[in-house]
């Protein structure tokens, strides 16, 4: 990834210039203040040139700076700085404005694929700022510090603490980053957690509720089945009352079929006509038979009925034995034997009908009795009355037998009729009893469509648990991973060979390989057990065997190739290559010897990122031959000539 250009107006010291930053190779970067000569090289810009980039790209300087203070103190508006970087065959173009007259404060961002240009701006800094950040691959801190390397920014590192060094060190490598991730993993884990206990809850609340309504559903079947055998008993006793009147029916079906009432009638009717020719005699007689007639139908009448009421009162003292009969019988649906107590309903409605029938009888019996007076007083009447007639006693005698078999056929129809009306009682009894609903039933359907609906709410949180159970085991191994055993060990079991050979590398040029820096950041114990330790261990094979025994430039070689070392680890951390180094005042309280190997290493470090930049205040021309001149005129403006040494 390369930055060809870098256009900067108003931005810090620099009022405007272009520069171009990509394949330059070693420059020197200088400056000249004619405005203030007393300043020497400083406030040009030098510096500035570094920044513009940063903030261009990222809103904010290595330094912390952003916002109005980016802005020229002089021009107080119209800031801008345009970057254009080459990624592959993709061109983008960064433009971030400060106060400017028609940019005002925004960030745009452009890419080129080499036919059309493409808008990336979004609509608001913060999404672009993303944007920006894929394009460059890394945060503003990386790229800082991946980019830039300063006299200030090159810390002591071989004479920090334990506790320092390992700030630094997992910084760098981006292992400090975990301990964020680790503690928001460790919450997502306890919100997690919560989570699951509440859903547990939830799911034991469903079972308890499911297994309430399955408890109801039982109950309710088994009084169901209950009432089911209850109607059960009821049928069987009505068509146990039905059965015995069947044949009776059909008998005097039969007998009333066999008697010809029509004959019977005619006979009487001829009677009566030989009767009449008596005259007046036969009409006191005929009132006389009527009245005789009348109460003989009423005796037979109450003869039937105490009949009828005895046979009933027989059949009810059956049906009452029959209940009686079960007590200690096997129900028909658990074979468990019925009590008294259970059959005490049934036994109360059997006896109310044998107390009916006797006090039917009784009544019956009582109207029979008075009945049979009367038919006795009118039998006298009339058979006085004959005495007193014209002997027409023949004729008479005939009717009478015709007489009295009307009678016995109008009682057979009436007794007949009794034993249809009881059958037809029954009957609607039986068809009442039969059509009747089971009161449970709608309860049962509920109820069933209610555990239904709580073994689908129970099989939705049961799923639920299983779920966040495996959300739950996720966390905790993103919990591991991100703990101190888990990624970050193994990000620095890497790192430690990596700052090894780095160091190694630039120590070999600087010292001649005689002055070697080991880190380590794990030291095993008195026991043997690897701990935690982060130290920078230096030997000179040719002086001191500690950095405490160093000389004051050997232990700025061993600052430098250390600082260059975890530099190089940060920019491991790009997710694409930077080509691009500027090194700004490195050189400073280096002597001829160290300045000359230095120069190799920046001359390794342009071949590595093409472009290599270093600011000094030092005549470095001798070593670097491209030379980029900042200059602050006398109006304040700025310039910049490129020249070679």
């Amino acid at each position: 990834m390369k930055f060809p250009e870098l256009e900067i107006n108003q931005f810090m010291a620099i009022t405007h210039a272009k520069v171009s930053l990509a394949d330059r190779g070693l420059v020197l970067i200088q400056g000249q203040n004619h405005a203030d000569t007393s300043a020497d090289s400083n406030g040009v810009g030098k510096s500035s040139i570094a920044e513009a980039l940063e903030w261009c790209w990222f809103g904010e300087t290595a330094r912390g700076i952003s916002g109005d203070a980016v802005i020229n103190r002089d021009a107080k508006k119209d800031t801008f700085v345009k970057s254009t970087v080459i990624d592959g065959h993709m061109t983008y173009t960064a433009t971030r404005h400060r106060k400017h007259k028609t940019g005002k404060n925004t960030f745009t961002l452009k890419q080129f694929d080499g036919f059309k240009e493409t808008e990336l701006t979004k609509g608001k800094d913060a999404l672009t700022q993303l944007e920006a950040n894929k394009i460059i691959g890394c945060s503003l801190d990386v790229f800082a510090a991946s980019i830039y390397a300063g006299q200030e920014k090159m810390p002591d590192l071989p004479a920090m603490t334990d506790k320092n060094l390992k700030v630094i060190i997992e910084e760098a490598s981006g292992a400090s980053v975990l301990e964020g991730a680790y503690k928001a993993a460790s919450k997502t884990l306890n919100d997690s957690e919560k989570v699951l206990v509440t859903q547990r809850a939830a799911a034991q609340l469903a079972r308890n509720e499911l297994d309430f309504i399955k408890n109801q559903l039982v109950s309710t079947t088994a009084a169901l089945a209950q009432w089911e055998t209850d109607r059960g008993v009821r049928e069987a006793d009505i068509k146990a009352s039905i059965t015995p009147l069947l044949p009776v029916i059909k008998k005097l079906n039969a007998d009333v079929a066999a008697i010809d009432k029509a004959a019977i009638e005619a006979a009487i009717a001829d009677c009566d006509a030989k009767i009449a020719l008596v005259g007046d005699e036969n009409a006191g007689l005929a009132a006389l038979d009527k009245v005789l007639s009348d109460t003989k139908v009423y005796l037979g009448a109450y003869s039937n009925e105490v009949v009828m009421h005895n046979s009933a009162l027989t059949r009810a003292r059956t049906a009452l034995a029959n209940v009686e009969h079960q007590v200690g019988c096997p129900c028909t649906s658990c074979g468990r034997p019925l009590t008294d107590k259970e059959l005490a309903a049934a036994k109360a409605d059997k006896q109310s009908y044998v107390d009916a029938y006797e006090k039917a009888i009784t009544e019956a019996e009582d109207k029979y009795s008075a009945q049979e007076v009367a038919v006795n007083d009118a039998q006298r009447a009339r058979d006085d009355f004959a005495a007193s007639m014209t002997d027409i006693t023949a004729v008479v005698a005939q009717r009478s037998v015709y007489e009295r078999q009307l009678a016995s056929y109008n009682d057979l129809l009436r007794s007949q009729q009794n034993y249809v009306n009881q059958a037809k009682n029954l009957r609607d009894q039986l068809v009442a009893v039969q059509a009747e609903t089971n009161p449970h039933k709608p309860s049962i359907e509920r109820l069933t469509k209610q555990a239904e609906v709580a073994e689908k709410k129970l099989t939705d949180a049961d799923a639920a648990v299983i779920v966040q159970e495996e959300d739950v085991a996720l966390n905790a191994e993103v919990v591991k991973i991100y703990g101190p055993a888990g990624v970050r060990a193994t990000i620095l079991d890497d790192v430690t060979p990596f700052l090894n050979s780095q160091s190694a590398k630039y120590l070999t040029i600087l010292s001649d390989g005689n002055i070697e820096a080991t880190w380590t950041t794990l030291t095993p114990d008195a026991k043997g057990v690897l701990k935690e330790k982060f130290t920078i261990d230096v030997t000179n094979a040719t002086g001191g065997d500690n950095y405490k025994a160093l000389s004051g430039g050997e232990k700025r070689k061993v600052r430098i190739a250390t600082a260059l070392a975890l530099q190089d680890l940060v920019a491991t951390r790009a997710t694409k290559p930077i080509d691009l180094w500027i090194g700004d005042e490195i050189d400073d309280a280096l002597d001829s010897s160290g300045l000359e190997r230095l120069m190799q290493i920046l001359e390794e470090k342009a071949r590595e990122r093409g472009s290599v930049f270093v600011i000094s205040h030092n005549e470095l021309r001798d070593h670097i031959k491209q030379v980029l001149l900042v200059e602050k005129l006398a109006n304040k403006t700025t310039k910049i000539t490129e020249m070679a040494a």
